[in-house]
């Protein structure tokens, strides 16, 4: 009985191993998460600006979680103008600016340009 219950906990034991060891490779450390919501909530005012995207025809951002253009409103505010790297708002009739963070800003390969 001593070997059986010392067999099942061996395996038991076994299984999250290999379930730490099969995580997935596409996502950051956890504790680098970590670091990036704390950056994020020091972000202007509470805005977090997660992404750009410039095409000829338009410019997109999203910003807490909305899509959004020029002219969008977004919680008290409107967005100004929209950059590759920030996007420029108007909050209660004060200018700011809120800024991807540096590893998130994305160079256009060669044929984009």
């Amino acid at each position: 009985m001593k070997q059986l219950s010392t067999l099942v906990l061996c395996l038991l034991s076994a299984d999250s191993v290999v379930l730490a060891a099969l995580t997935d490779p596409t996502q950051p450390p956890r504790a680098h998460l970590a670091s990036v919501a704390r950056i994020q909530q020091k972000q202007v005012g509470g805005f977090v600006l997660s992404g750009v995207k410039i095409t000829e025809e338009k410019r997109v951002a999203i910003l807490n979680g909305q899509i959004v253009g020029v002219g969008d409103r977004v919680a008290n505010s409107t967005v100004l103008e929209i950059h590759p790297s920030f996007v420029v708002i108007d909050y209660l009739n004060d200018e700011r600016t809120v800024r991807l963070l540096a590893k998130q800003v994305r160079q256009p390969i060669e044929s984009e340009r």
